[in-house]
């Protein structure tokens, strides 16, 4: 099984009202979930696509348009970090400057798939943990676990090792807040991070 089809079948059960792709590329993914839409299976009140590429930009509304959901869907042309963060700062203040399109901001965020370069991968899975609202679900691929028959000497090698360092390590200070499940697949491991609703006691 693809990991588009399992990502497409855990959205179908979890149903999320909001939805947040952060790596939209050229609609591969985004076309498994519009087919859900097509098929009455789901019907998500904001879908907020988001890609770095203005070519991709262009490609990605042409797929809005052919699965008609123009009213629900939007494309955020932006560095991934930068919207983050921007994101965070107004979700907290919820200020808005004169004249400022806030159409690609959700007030709630259910739902969260990150697909992004593995330079800023893990910070940036990090700080959309960060944003998300209490149930919300994120979904991202882990990064490549290392092997013993790797050169250490060489400088990629090293990078590699540290990242899934960090990876471990982001892993484990998320644990009391998230549910976390790794679920293998011939393409890589998906990995959902599903945020507890918090105790008051």
């Amino acid at each position: 099984i693809s990991v588009n089809r399992r990502l497409r079948d855990a959205i179908s059960r979890i149903q999320p009202r909001t939805v947040l792709e952060i790596g939209g590329q050229i609609g591969l993914r985004t076309s498994w979930l519009f087919d859900l839409i097509e098929r009455d299976d789901w019907n998500p009140e904001n879908y907020v696509i988001l890609e770095e590429g203005p070519k991709f930009g262009v490609i990605l509304k042409r797929l809005i348009q052919r699965y008609n959901v123009m009213n629900q869907t939007h494309v955020a042309i932006q560095h991934p970090m930068t919207y983050i963060e921007e994101y965070t700062l107004w979700k907290q203040t919820q200020l808005v400057k004169q004249g400022e399109n806030t159409s690609h901001y959700l007030s709630h965020i259910d739902c969260i798939i990150v697909d992004s370069n593995i330079e800023h991968h893990i910070d940036l899975v990090d700080k959309c943990l960060k944003v998300m609202d209490e149930g919300g679900y994120l979904f991202t691929l882990e990064p490549t676990v290392p092997t013993d028959d790797l050169d250490t000497k060489l400088p990629e090698v090293q990078q590699s090792i540290s990242n899934f360092n960090h990876w471990i390590r982001m892993i484990r200070e998320s644990k009391d807040e998230f549910e976390i499940g790794f679920t293998p697949l011939h393409e890589g491991t998906i990995v959902t991070f599903r945020k507890m609703h918090q105790s008051n006691s």
